[in-house]
């Protein structure tokens, strides 16, 4: 150090850090209709669908098309609790007090499109979700069939109404692939005299 001089460095100062803006998480549009999706299915007890069952199952239909990733998390949320209540809402409507024209309505609003949710072929083959698809199959037949024949003598009616129609042949093959797989999951389903009849 030159003669004269002093030492100028002293402590250095004590800088505080810039905090960076969090930045918000950017949701895809497939990813936000996913959680719309999602957060319309009811976490209690006491909060059926009502007339948001035509949605929430055709919005299911339309889910499962975008990509493999979408098809699982749609089918594993139709598998857990509240999925399963939202199918209870829609397989124990009172089918037969229905008019002819409500029942067709019904049929086209909500029921077809979840049997072509549950039977799309990438959910049956698919061995991550091979579990879910157990649950979603062994609910639609329930107890003894119970839930499997009244939902089954309706699609019978629906597929005998609609077989001059063009679009019976597509809802008379869905509803057999669901039928199928019903029978396939329990080994019970073929000696339930209530679904002889259907069966047939």
């Amino acid at each position: 150090m030159p003669p004269g001089t002093t030492n100028a460095k002293g402590p250095k100062p004590r800088t505080t850090p810039v905090r960076r803006p969090k930045r918000r998480q950017v949701l895809s549009n497939s990813e936000r209709e996913l959680r719309a999706w999602k957060d319309f299915i009811p976490h209690a007890t006491t909060r059926p669908l009502g007339t948001g069952l035509s949605w929430f199952f055709q919005t299911a239909k339309q889910l499962i098309k975008i990509d493999i990733g979408i098809l699982q998390d749609v089918i594993q949320s139709l598998a857990s609790e509240g999925g399963l209540r939202c199918m209870q809402e829609l397989v124990q409507q009172n089918f037969e007090a229905m008019s002819s024209q409500l029942k067709n309505t019904v049929f086209n609003m909500q029921v077809l499109p979840f049997l072509e949710t549950v039977s799309h072929p990438d959910v049956l083959w698919s061995l991550v979700l091979e579990q879910s698809v157990g649950t979603i199959y062994n609910f639609l037949f329930g107890i003894g069939g119970a839930r499997a024949a009244p939902l089954l003598n309706y699609i019978c009616e629906i597929l005998e109404a609609s077989k001059r129609d063009e679009s019976g042949a597509w809802r008379l093959e869905v509803s057999l692939l669901v039928f199928s797989r019903i029978v396939d999951l329990n080994s019970t389903a073929l000696v339930q005299e209530s679904l002889h009849t259907q069966a047939k």
